[in-house]
């Protein structure tokens, strides 16, 4: 039973692991179509380092001046945390919000998650094979993005001018800035934020792995898409554009916030607990659920119908412990053999006591031992000598107590 349990543990464990989820979208070291590493490699080409930080990071809150915040998915962060991200803009900061934020009469508490339909994820194989779908730069007030050509923006759509009030924006907010769109519309907008600025764009895949290639179906010539990923990861808070790293310049933090959902919203209660167990630990709760099940279950029923064994079973024995035994019968034969069996050694052992040989006539073993008893010797022929024939068991106990009787008689004559 235990082996079985162990082969269905290990079963369990290996199924639980095999399953994989879909890689986590937008990471900063994923080569999957829906990754950021091509993003990462052109920031590090430039000398920006950019690190990956979960949603609420105290880096996120001691952002200010010199950083930039990228936040792919705002939808998985809580309003709290999305909020909180204006005051750092304010501190001198450039925040990102790679999708409109969701807006802020969801009447939502402040602890809970956005999941909101604004976000749908692209399959991976989609994104790796759907052509470009190219948009000119149009209207662009934005100095970073000015003068750039044409972006693949098919899995986006347009933020709309004016913007209504929404997690993440401050009150009102003000556009200052559109570019790849119209007045009405665009792929990338920019709202006034304090010290700092606040973009948001129409989609966080136009800066993904597949969307950063040559237009295929157009000649191969190469999109801007990086280009523009570029130059909003590194704008400065005052929209002046760079001219190389000086002295004076405050050190560059490039910050992605991951598409995961946000801590506060699961301390909230809006998460199952056993989803956020690794795999190979809910294999294992699988299995000793199954083993608990198996016990239970081999304890509860009998594993299959009883067997009759027709087998004779030998056991060693002394002939007078198995006619001893027998006694409980009701079984005459038996008696019989066991009375004869306790005849049998009581002459061995009363020819013994007097000094005869085992070999010694009845006539004289009885005539002896008549002399050192009370009883004659035709009494004890009959006790020694006797063949039974239908005994009882009440006869046959009999039959030993005075047969150790006779002992003790003829033992107390020896004494003396």
């Amino acid at each position: 039973m235990l082996t079985i349990v162990v082969i269905i543990g290990v079963l369990v464990i290996v199924v639980v692991s095999t399953i994989s989820r879909d890689p986590e979208p937008f990471a900063l070291e994923s080569s999957a179509p829906d990754g950021m590493k091509a993003t990462r490699l052109l920031l590090a080409a430039n000398g920006v380092e950019a690190a990956s930080v979960l949603p609420g990071s105290k880096r996120l809150t001691n952002a200010g001046e010199g950083s930039v915040v990228y936040v792919p998915v705002p939808q998985l962060m809580s309003r709290r945390e999305l909020n909180a991200l204006i005051d750092t803009a304010r501190r001198g900061a450039v925040v990102i919000y790679g999708s409109m934020p969701p807006p802020e009469d969801q009447g939502l508490s402040e602890s809970s998650i956005l999941t909101t339909p604004y976000f749908d994820r692209v399959p991976n194989s989609v994104l790796a094979e759907t052509p470009a779908a190219l948009v000119r730069p149009g209207t662009c007030d934005i100095a970073e993005l000015a003068g750039l050509g044409r972006i693949d923006s098919l899995f986006g759509s347009q933020v709309q001018i004016p913007i209504s009030n929404a997690n993440g924006l401050p009150r009102n907010p003000t556009v200052v800035g559109r570019c790849y769109g119209s007045l009405d519309n665009a792929e990338f907008v920019e709202v006034a934020a304090g010290n700092g600025r606040i973009f948001v764009m129409s989609s966080p895949y136009l800066w993904v792995n597949a969307r950063l290639q040559p237009a295929k179906e157009t000649g191969g010539r190469v999109l801007d898409n990086g280009v523009t990923a570029l130059a909003l990861l590194t704008a400065r808070p005052t929209g002046e554009l760079g001219s190389g790293e000086g002295a004076d310049e405050p050190q560059r933090e490039v910050l992605i916030v991951r598409a995961v959902e946000s801590a506060e919203s699961i301390s909230g209660g809006t998460k199952d607990p056993l989803e956020l167990l690794p795999n190979p630990v809910k294999g294992l709760l699988i299995a000793l659920a199954a083993a608990l099940g198996l016990f239970i279950w081999s304890r509860s029923i009998r594993l299959g119908q009883p067997v009759d064994e027709s087998a004779e079973v030998k056991i060693n024995s002394s002939e007078l412990t198995a006619a001893i035994g027998r006694l409980f019968e009701d079984d005459s034969s038996y008696l019989d053999q066991g009375a004869g069996v306790l005849r049998s050694q009581a002459r061995e052992k009363c020819a013994a006591d007097v000094g005869l040989p085992v070999t010694t006539d009845p006539e004289t073993l009885c005539r002896v031992l008549a002399r050192r008893s009370t009883r004659t010797p035709s009494e004890i022929y009959e006790l020694l000598f006797s063949i039974d024939s239908g005994a009882t068991g009440a006869e046959v106990l009999e039959l030993e107590r005075r047969i150790e009787q006779l002992r003790t008689e003829v033992g107390n004559v020896n004494a003396r």
